[in-house]
């Protein structure tokens, strides 16, 4: 069984169904079962995911998370604008699940899966907690830090029992406030993760987590590499359902955006993208000729 956890809140729920639909239709339904924090989700998001997953004969599980942690939490900073709180709660997610779950995928809500994902699941962590790939900033971060390498929070495979052996809850609850309260902390819970667990992160093929197509160049010049990617993360504030988004893999987006949007929202997305997508090129073009 692949245990799948996200976070996510009503605002995006569109997103976070695009992850499920993407990945159940990827995969083998039955042998997934998904975990969400339900404090933020309504009953009519709650009924949304729930028709998806059991179209697939997979099952989703919904967590509640106890008041007091919520507390603690909210006083957390974000640090990025289009980060919503619910990012925060992957850090208690290994606490909340049944005992006899040992390893978690996590993932985040902006994510299309384009592939087979049991490879990963099924990874050899060689003794570490943690596995992921180097975030598309890897290097400007880890010097940030001070540390050695720096992964991307957006795709987590979790050694569940070794991760609450290190940081017991209540420990992890105070390394975090002692992290905001001695270091500038700008990626969030990502930059906790880096910290928390510096030593104990086995990272992982990038097609686990392809970031670098939001480069053109790379884009255009790797064709058949990004055509290999597994799992697509569209970082930064730019999305593929935002109208200014043209990077690779928006086509394929919004083959399953389409399904969870009003008439009304398809309407302005084909009427405004195309004109923010030549916007877009008459800025590179005015830049260019700078040159």
């Amino acid at each position: 069984m692949i245990n799948v956890a996200f976070c996510a809140d009503d605002k995006y729920v569109v997103p976070a169904s695009v992850l499920i639909e993407s990945l159940l239709e990827h995969n083998d339904g039955s042998d997934v079962a998904f975990y969400t924090v339900a404090n933020d989700l309504s009953a009519g998001t709650r009924e949304k995911f729930n028709r998806i997953v059991t179209g697939y004969g997979s099952t989703i599980h919904y967590i509640e998370m106890p008041n007091d942690i919520l507390n603690v939490i909210s006083e957390y900073k974000i640090g990025v604008s289009y980060i919503s709180r619910a990012a925060f709660y992957r850090l208690l997610l290994p606490y909340l699940l049944d005992s006899d779950i040992q390893r978690l995928l996590y993932l985040d809500c902006d994510i299309l899966i384009q592939g087979d994902i049991q490879p990963l699941f099924d990874t050899d962590l060689d003794g570490k907690t943690i596995a992921g790939v180097l975030d598309f900033s890897s290097t400007l971060f880890a010097e940030r830090l001070h540390i050695d390498k720096y992964i991307n929070s957006g795709v987590l495979l979790i050694d569940v029992d070794r991760w609450k052996s290190l940081y017991p809850m209540e420990e992890i609850l105070n390394a975090i406030k002692k992290l905001y309260m001695e270091r500038e902390l700008q990626q969030g819970d990502q930059d906790i993760i880096n910290l928390l667990f510096e030593g104990s992160i086995k990272c992982v093929s990038d097609k686990f987590n392809f970031q670098r197509h939001i480069s053109k160049s790379f884009s255009w010049h790797h064709k058949e590499l990004v055509k290999k990617a597994v799992i697509v993360h569209f970082i930064t504030g730019r999305k593929p359902w935002t109208y200014a988004y043209c990077y690779p893999y928006t086509r394929a987006y919004y083959a399953y955006w389409k399904q969870y949007i009003t008439t009304k929202t398809k309407m302005k997305y084909w009427v405004f993208k195309p004109i923010a997508v030549v916007k877009n090129w008459l800025c590179v073009g005015r830049k260019g000729s700078k040159k």
